[in-house]
């Protein structure tokens, strides 16, 4: 084959290669759904866990421990009642909050499927509103400012 004719097939690979990969393709979705939790292989010290009214999921609120320049953690995983965290766990769906620089955070079962996390101020990072037990056991989650004015930390 002739290098006038490999030149352009190799751009066309290459920009077909850039583009597949900015597509939202349902394979490249399920490898994402497998990524470790980001905070994992920081230090985590369980503060307090909370069972739900109907006795099936605990709520735990675990302080993750960063480097000394920046401020300390707050994480909310849900687990199974009883159930021991496991932070290497491939399963993204367990941690629903995380904030650092957080006042008066406090974790309220509303309702048997119905976790708020309550707090005064604070800067949140992430959190999901959902997280199910088992397919027929979803529980809503809601983060509930206790302050109807400002609630970033300053």
């Amino acid at each position: 084959m002739k290098l006038s004719r490999i030149i352009p097939l190799l751009i066309i690979v290459a920009l077909l290669s850039y583009f597949v990969g900015l597509c939202n393709i349902p394979w490249r979705y399920n490898t994402e759904r497998l990524e470790r939790n980001p905070i994992a292989d920081l230090p985590h010290k369980e503060l307090k866990r909370i069972t739900s009214p109907d006795g099936a999921v605990d709520a735990i609120l675990a302080r993750v421990e960063t480097d000394s320049l920046s401020a300390d953690g707050f994480a909310v995983y849900l687990v199974s009642v009883g159930k021991q965290l496991d932070l290497q766990s491939l399963d993204f769906d367990r941690k629903v909050f995380y904030a650092n620089r957080i006042d008066d955070l406090e974790l309220v079962w509303r309702e048997p499927k119905f976790l708020e996390i309550r707090y005064s101020r604070g800067d949140i990072f992430d959190f999901r509103n959902n997280w199910w037990l088992r397919s027929e056991y979803p529980i809503e989650i809601r983060i509930v400012p206790k302050s109807e004015s400002f609630s970033l930390s300053k």
